[in-house]
């Protein structure tokens, strides 16, 4: 790959988190997470870039915004699933104080 294919699939992955992220598909989320952690050190160990300054400072912007969508994401499924937990317990006291009535 060129360095510029190999900077646009980084940026793509951030993409494929987010969309990851959107279906609950947490594992894939932190596997693909992990792997554009890769990607990002590789690209920047194996690539001299003071000629891309622009397109790299462009692309780390959109890999923050992702990331800050991301963290919004989950905070939402916490707190979605935290009402499931807490709906499920009510339920159940619900349900042990009918089995327990006269």
């Amino acid at each position: 790959m060129t360095r510029s294919a190999d900077w646009d699939a980084i940026l793509a992955s951030s993409s494929s988190i987010i969309e990851a992220a959107r279906e609950a598909r947490w594992a894939e989320v932190a596997e693909l997470h992990q792997e554009r952690h890769r990607r990002l050190e590789r690209f920047f160990a194996d690539y001299a870039v003071t000629d891309m300054a622009t397109t790299i400072a462009e692309g780390i912007d959109q890999i923050l915004r992702a990331d800050h969508q991301l963290e919004a994401l989950m905070k939402d499924d916490r707190i979605r699933m935290s009402d499931e937990m807490s709906q499920s317990k009510a339920n159940a006291r619900a349900m042990q104080s009918y089995a327990d009535a006269p």
